[in-house]
């Protein structure tokens, strides 16, 4: 799938869950043991990683509240959509956010694996991955290094997991969307 943009700058991509995800569901995420992941999230932010390690640290930081704060938003209306029309749907271990720093899922029991957004999209996405200054890093077409991957899981299909999307993102960017930001 085409990559989605938001806030002008930010890069989504969706994709089915890669190797390790499907290989590992249980050591990342034991409470989803009734049904296999299906799809998965990628969002990119371009992150300025030059200058002193404090203050790239800062931007990171700053881009992770970001992240957390937008998948927040998005789960919530991403469990609302699946919910509307159905409450016979279990919502429990339906969308799950992956914290970039910690690795470890923000919603669900973590198990005893912890999830690498970097190694993640660079399989997923074709992008290389290298070390540098001690940390992974994803080397992005246009950005370089300059990018923070953040990435949400679900047990939707991707159609229906992209979709919901699209329709968040339409009512995110609208001028008078009502979202809190």
């Amino acid at each position: 799938m085409p990559a989605l943009t938001l806030h002008s700058t930010w890069e989504i991509y969706g994709d089915e869950p890669s190797a390790f995800a499907k290989a590992h569901q249980s050591e990342l995420l034991p409470s989803w043991q009734s049904q296999p992941l299906r799809s998965q999230l990628i969002i990119l932010q371009p992150v300025n990683l030059d200058g002193e390690r404090e203050i790239v640290n800062e931007r990171k930081n700053e881009a992770r509240h970001e992240f957390l704060a937008w998948s927040e938003r998005f789960r919530a209306f991403f469990l609302q959509q699946i919910n509307s029309g159905s409450s016979e749907i279990p919502l429990d271990n339906l969308v799950e956010v992956f914290d970039p720093a910690s690795g470890y899922p923000v919603y669900s029991a973590a198990g005893n694996l912890t999830w690498a957004d970097v190694p993640n999209a660079a399989e997923s996405l074709g992008f290389s991955r290298f070390d540098w200054e001690g940390c992974r890093a994803l080397c992005h077409p246009r950005w370089g290094r300059h990018v923070y991957p953040g990435t949400l899981v679900s047990k939707m299909t991707l159609t229906r997991s992209w979709a919901i999307l699209q329709s968040f993102i339409s009512i995110e960017e609208s001028p008078n969307h009502s979202f809190c930001s």
